[in-house]
């Protein structure tokens, strides 16, 4: 349906409907949303100490734990993403606070990666804006250029999109090094670059207790 069209059948009063609709949606519940908090990051460290504890008690336990500890996890991933939208609570600094502590759990510096997650938002599909190692996972080409690269290449770029690749190799990689050192950090972006090293010295002081 060409945009012509579309602005044709739909008419004002149902846009006006549709916008009136959903609006209600847009301002924050505070307490559902620190009810999610609260559950979402007491319960994961619940997960993390029963794993710390059966670690070298009970193997069998790990194998149930393991897999509620990973949808909590992905749970807090989901909250910080939100506070680095600025969505989740009204006040950016409660959304930053709570971004903050998120990351501590996701083991992804914060303002890091929000900064790389706008510039995401901003460019995705856009051809002209490749080429970012933060932004791989939407990165893409068009078919004339597939088509014209050489069978290595061709072979690479499937490589690159696989799911095992994709799925289990990349994300280690990504979370282990990538967020460790900021080398595809811009110099002037101070804040980021000192969110990295300052994430990296908390997980150090956090995680490092656990070892003493």
């Amino acid at each position: 349906m060409s945009a012509e069209l579309f602005e044709t059948e739909v008419s004002h009063e149902d846009r006006e409907s549709s916008i009136i609709s959903v609006k209600k949606y847009q301002s924050p519940d505070i307490k559902t949303r620190i009810f999610q908090v609260l559950s979402s990051l007491f319960l994961l460290l619940i997960c993390c100490g029963i794993l710390y504890f059966v670690l070298s008690r009970h193997h069998d336990w790990m194998l149930v734990v393991a897999p509620l500890a990973a949808g909590l996890a992905i749970r807090t991933f989901t909250l910080q993403h939100d506070c680095g939208h600025g969505s989740l609570f009204r006040a950016r600094w409660a959304n930053n606070l709570t971004g903050r502590l998120c990351s501590l759990l996701t083991f992804t510096p914060y303002d890091h990666w929000q900064r790389h997650h706008g510039i995401h938002h901003s460019g995705w599909n856009n051809i002209d804006c490749r080429g970012r190692l933060s932004d791989m996972y939407s990165d893409c080409i068009t078919v004339g250029e597939y088509r014209a690269m050489t069978p290595l290449k061709r072979g690479l770029y499937r490589l690159s999109k696989n799911p095992v690749v994709a799925l289990l190799l990349m994300p280690p990689i990504i979370f282990f090094v990538v967020y460790r050192i900021p080398f595809d950090t811009p110099r002037d972006w101070k804040r980021e670059r000192y969110g990295v090293h300052l994430t990296n010295v908390a997980l150090v002081a956090l995680y490092g207790c656990l070892v003493v």
